[in-house]
């Protein structure tokens, strides 16, 4: 706090005032005293308040730290100390803001990690007036660990000019650090994909945002030496596409090409058809089964089919790279039809783990990816990602802000999901509400919670079950209205969480996982340091 002592030069009095041993040593300011020391004016009130701001990880903010005088004489000083997460600011500069420099007072300033005393004082009884006392630049740490970083002005003392105490407030603010997405290639695209040859095709290399001021640098290649394309090509800046041009060669039979576009350690390819000059070929155009996922001693009813009816017979050769996923040899489309079926039976699986299914005909091949799944299919009874017994390592975080928080899934089967899990803790209050979305975020479900506990695990059931589909993105979430939700940062870097037949997503360039959104009840599409918000889902297999 600020401390006084009078002194007398002949017929003049000063106030010497100084910070105690506590803040800032040997930090004064004298102020001519023209009168006695008075008491503390009971009418007069200064409040310091500082507004709120955003940055982004490495970045600086400044912000001016406003002066508000009520009633009484103004201050001729002022004091506080800013108190702020050392992991979050990396450091903290003051100046003297206008209406300090209007007073002709100076601002100086000790601290250290996490904490920073200032006062603003001068030689002279000239009261500070309403508006900037300080402007401070808060300078983020290049890996923050969280978004929202609370500053507080604690503390705070005022002094008038003729030395008495001025009652005072403080008021902090927030600062919301904004982590920009991974610019990463999203797609690879020709037009046509059916080349006919000689001939040529348009193609387009798209990422998940803008290129930044230098371009973005994508290289390609052909494995058909039939099809050419440029060896490299940049996304200008600000664009968020390119363009370029593969050309075919002349070829006496149908071919495939596979492009592929490689940037920044990721690839996106695309596979175009070389035709013959003349009548188009009769292609596969797919191989599908259905179930995509099966279990030990299980089966999927597969289905192979043309781009337009057979003219003839025509034998297609099947094959699976499993053992544990068997094919017939080789299935018929008879003349005049356009698809065929088949059965691929699985063996007993001890792991999860895939098969891929190969249909080649007389022009080209098609291939479609099975789910081969450990023990015997789950009829009947209820399941979850996370065990009723599953504790959050930060169970009440500290951002108090509104905000919808989610969790991406998938089930290795289709099925129901009856309800909607949450970790809460005692902080975690008002009232929630559950969501089921789509991928895209189409809202497919709504709940409120109540009779809930002070904290644990929560659930709500929807109206009615709602049906998902096997292998297929959802994202469960609810809304905290008054903040403080569980938080695991990083939970989903490296790897799933698996309760099969569910799956939390890992998070990667292409998805994220642990999603959040500020503000209203909304979709969540947002993700920050792949965190668990220890959502969950009540999903019910089909039988």
């Amino acid at each position: 706090m600020l401390k006084s002592r009078k002194f007398r030069s002949r017929n003049k009095s000063f106030l010497l005032s100084c910070c105690g041993a506590e803040s800032i040593r040997g930090v004064c300011f004298m102020t001519l005293m023209l009168g006695a020391v008075v008491s503390v004016a009971s009418a007069q009130q200064v409040s310091l308040s500082l507004p709120a701001g955003s940055t982004t990880p490495g970045g600086s903010l400044t912000l001016n730290l406003a002066l508000t005088n009520s009633g009484g004489s103004q201050p001729a000083g002022v004091q506080w100390t800013l108190s702020y997460p050392s992991a979050d600011i990396a450091s903290v500069s003051v100046a003297a803001g206008s209406a300090a420099t209007a007073a002709a007072k100076t601002v100086a300033c000790n601290g250290a990690a996490g904490s920073m005393v200032c006062v603003v004082s001068g030689l002279n009884a000239t009261p500070i007036a309403s508006g900037s006392v300080a402007s401070v630049t808060f300078h983020i740490a290049s890996s923050p660990t969280d978004t929202s970083v609370p500053v507080q002005v604690a503390a705070p003392a005022a002094a008038a000019g003729d030395g008495s105490s001025v009652a005072a407030a403080g008021t902090g603010s927030t600062i919301t650090v904004n982590k920009a997405a991974t610019l990463a290639l999203s797609s690879l695209s020709c037009s046509p994909a059916n080349i006919a040859t000689p001939g040529s095709a348009t193609c387009t290399v798209a990422l998940n945002g803008n290129a930044s001021s230098s371009g973005f640098p994508v290289s390609l290649k052909s494995n058909n030496a039939n099809l050419t394309v440029p060896s490299a090509i940049t996304v200008p800046a600000s664009q968020s596409s390119v363009g370029f041009t593969a050309k075919a060669a002349s070829v006496s039979s149908t071919q495939s090409a596979v492009l592929t576009a490689t940037a920044a350690g990721a690839s996106k390819t695309f596979t175009a058809t070389l035709s013959p000059t003349g009548p188009a070929p009769t292609l596969i155009s797919s191989i599908a089964c259905t179930p995509s996922s099966v279990y030990s001693g299980g089966s999927s009813s597969c289905k192979v089919t043309l781009t337009k009816a057979a003219a003839s017979a025509t034998s297609i050769k099947l094959i699976s790279n499993s053992k544990l996923f068997t094919v017939p040899a080789s299935v018929s489309i008879a003349s005049g039809a356009s698809s065929a079926g088949f059965t691929a039976k699985a063996a007993t699986i001890a792991t999860k783990q895939t098969a891929i299914l190969t249909a080649t005909g007389p022009n080209n091949s098609q291939t479609f990816t099975e789910t081969l799944l450990s023990g015997s299919a789950q009829t009947g009874g209820s399941v979850s990602i996370w065990a009723s017994n599953a504790v959050p390592g930060t169970v009440n975080d500290s951002d108090s802000n509104a905000l919808e928080v989610g969790v991406k899934f998938t089930s290795d089967v289709t099925g129901s999901v009856t309800g909607v899990r949450f970790y809460k803790g005692s902080k975690n209050t008002g009232t929630h509400v559950g969501h089921l979305w789509s991928s895209n975020g189409t809202l497919l479900a709504t709940v409120t919670f109540s009779n809930e506990t002070a904290s644990g695990w929560q659930q709500a059931n929807f109206s009615k079950p709602v049906a998902i589909q096997a292998n297929t993105t959802y994202v469960v979430s609810y809304y905290c209205p008054m903040g403080h939700y569980s938080s695991d940062n990083w939970f989903f870097q490296n790897s799933a969480v698996n309760h099969a037949p569910l799956h939390a997503l890992q998070n990667t360039s292409s998805h994220s996982n642990g999603v959040y959104r500020y503000g209203a009840s909304s979709f969540p599409n947002q993700s920050w340091d792949a965190s668990n918000y220890w959502v969950d889902l009540v999903f019910t297999p089909a039988p």
